[in-house]
C-alpha cells in the first residue's frame, strides 16, 4: 500500500539526482544507492551537503571516501565515487559489472571510456548534448547550408588571469578534438576558431557565449583586421630598416626587404584565417547506412534515457569499431558491434514510445476512471517491459566497454546479445500491445506481458 507505479519512494539523501528531477529510476540509480551506502559505511556518514533536509551536493566525479578516510584502498576509493557520479551515463551500467570491480580490486574502465569527448560535447548550431562524437548533429542535422564565408574569432579579456582562465577552458572544451593543437593562439584570438555560413554565426556565437567563451563574427573578407598591430609595426620597421640599408650599402636589401614582407604578411593573413575546427570535427567510424541510422533514429527521439542510452552506445561503439575492423582476429568482430548497435536503435525507438505511452496513462489513471486497481496493475506491467528495454540498453552499453577497454574477450558475446535483444523485442509486443489498448480508450485489461 506504500508503492505506486510512478511514485518517488525512498530515503531522501541516497536517491539519484535523476530520478529527484522527476526522471524514471534504472540500474544506474540503484547502483547510485549502493554507492551511498557504501560510502556511509566506510566513513561513518553521508557526504557533505548543505542541510540534513536535502541531499548530498552533486559530484560530478562521485564521492571519495579517501578524503575522510585516508586508510580506505585507492581501488575501493574509485569505485564508489564511480557508483556515485552525477552523470549516470558515467556510472556502472549494471550490478555485474561493480561485483566484477570488486572482485578485480581496481576501478574498471569501460564505462569511463565515456567520459573523454571524442569531440565537442555540443552542438555549435543549437547547443545539443547529443552531438557528442557523432557526424551530425540528429537535432539540427549540423550548421545551415551555405557559403562559410564568417569566421569566429575568440575575444580575448584585457586582463592576464581572465586570458589564461580563458585559454584554460577553451583547452577544457576542445579536449578530445582531432588537430585543434593551437588552443593558446585562438584563445588570443590571433587565429579563428571556427568558419560558418553566416546564417549559423548567430546561433554559433550564442552557444560558445553559454559557455562563457567570448566570440565574435568577422567576414573573412575583413579577416587581416585580426593580425595585430604589432605585427604590422615589426613588418614595418623591418621595411625601413631593409630600405635605409640598400640606400648605404647593400643594394639587394631594396628588393628583398619588401619581398620578405610581403610573404610574412600573407603568412599572417592566412594563419589567422585558418579555423580551428571544422564544422565536422571527424568522420564516423561505423558504416553509412548505419551512421544515418543512428543519426535519424536520435533525431526522432525527445529527451530522455532512450536517447541518452542510445547516444552512450552509439559513442562507445564508435571509438570500438575502428579496432574491430583492423585487427586480424579482431577480439569483437566489426559486424557484430554493428549489429549490436542497429538492435540498439530499434530497443531506443520502442523505448521512447513506452515512455510516452506511460506518460500518457499514469495522466489517465491521476484523472480517475473508477479503475484505479486495474489501470495500477497494467501500468506496473508496462513499466516491467520498460524497465527490461532500459537494462538492454544498458547491458550492450557494458559488453561494448568491456571489448574497447579489452577487459574480457569476445566469445561472439556481442553477437549473441544482439540476438537476445531482436528475440526479446518480439517478447515485449503484449506490453506494447495493452499500451495501445489503454490509449484507444478500452480501458485496462487483465493480459499483461510477464516474459
Amino acid at each position: 500500500s506504500m508503492t505506486q507505479t510512478g511514485a518517488l519512494v525512498g530515503t531522501l539523501a541516497y536517491i539519484a539526482l535523476e530520478v529527484m528531477a522527476g526522471g524514471r529510476s534504472d540500474a544506474r540509480s540503484d547502483l547510485y544507492a549502493l554507492g551511498i551506502t557504501l560510502y556511509y559505511a566506510l566513513v561513518g556518514r553521508l557526504p557533505d551537503r548543505v542541510s540534513p533536509h536535502v541531499p548530498p551536493t552533486p559530484a560530478p566525479d562521485g564521492y571519495h571516501p579517501r578524503i575522510e578516510r585516508p586508510d580506505v584502498p585507492v581501488w575501493l576509493d574509485a569505485i564508489v565515487a564511480h557508483a556515485t557520479v552525477a552523470d549516470p551515463g558515467h556510472r556502472y551500467h549494471s550490478a555485474e559489472e561493480l561485483g566484477e570491480a570488486l572482485l578485480a580490486r581496481k576501478a574498471d574502465e569501460p564505462t569511463l571510456a565515456l567520459r573523454g569527448p571524442a569531440a565537442l560535447d555540443f552542438c555549435l548550431a543549437c547547443g545539443s548534448a547529443n552531438a557528442s562524437g557523432l557526424t551530425a548533429c540528429p537535432d539540427c542535422r549540423g550548421l545551415a547550408s551555405g557559403r562559410a564565408d564568417t569566421l569566429v574569432y575568440v575575444d580575448p579579456p584585457a586582463d592576464l588571469p581572465a586570458r589564461r582562465a580563458l585559454a584554460a577552458s577553451l583547452e577544457q572544451m576542445l579536449a578530445g578534438v582531432p588537430h585543434a593543437p593551437d588552443v593558446v593562439n585562438a584563445a588570443r584570438g590571433a587565429r579563428a576558431l571556427l568558419r560558418v555560413t553566416t546564417p549559423s554565426a548567430g546561433a554559433v556565437l550564442e552557444q560558445l557565449r553559454l559557455r562563457r567563451i567570448p566570440v565574435r563574427a568577422v567576414p573573412v573578407g575583413r579577416a587581416w583586421r585580426m593580425v595585430p598591430v604589432s605585427l604590422y609595426a615589426l613588418l614595418s620597421l623591418i621595411l625601413l630598416t631593409g630600405t635605409l640599408a640598400s640606400g648605404a650599402s647593400l643594394p639587394t636589401l631594396g628588393v628583398t626587404t619588401p619581398l620578405l614582407v610581403g610573404l610574412m604578411l600573407l603568412s599572417a593573413h592566412r594563419a589567422v584565417q585558418q579555423p580551428l575546427l571544422n564544422q565536422r570535427t571527424r568522420r564516423s567510424a561505423l558504416p553509412a547506412p548505419l551512421d544515418r541510422k543512428v543519426v535519424e533514429t536520435l533525431s526522432r527521439l525527445p529527451a530522455g534515457a532512450a536517447r541518452s542510452l542510445l547516444g552512450d552506445l552509439a559513442r562507445l561503439t564508435e571509438r570500438a569499431y575502428p579496432a574491430a575492423g583492423r585487427a586480424a582476429e579482431p577480439a569483437a568482430p566489426a559486424a557484430d558491434l554493428a549489429e549490436l548497435l542497429s538492435r540498439g536503435c530499434e530497443v531506443a525507438s520502442d523505448l521512447a514510445g513506452l515512455d510516452e505511452s506511460l506518460h500518457v496513462l499514469e495522466r489517465r489513471r491521476d484523472e480517475g476512471d473508477g479503475a484505479v486497481g486495474a489501470w495500477t496493475e497494467s501500468l506496473a506491467s508496462c513499466e516491467r517491459a520498460r524497465d527490461r528495454l532500459v537494462q538492454q540498453l544498458l547491458d550492450a552499453i557494458t559488453a561494448v566497454g568491456r571489448v574497447r577497454g579489452r577487459t574480457a574477450p569476445d566469445d561472439g558475446a556481442l553477437g549473441e546479445l544482439a540476438r537476445v535483444m531482436a528475440e526479446r523485442a518480439q517478447l515485449e509486443e503484449g506490453a506494447m500491445q495493452e499500451v495501445e489498448a489503454l490509449l484507444a480508450g478500452k480501458g485496462p485489461t487483465s493480459r499483461v506481458s510477464s516474459t
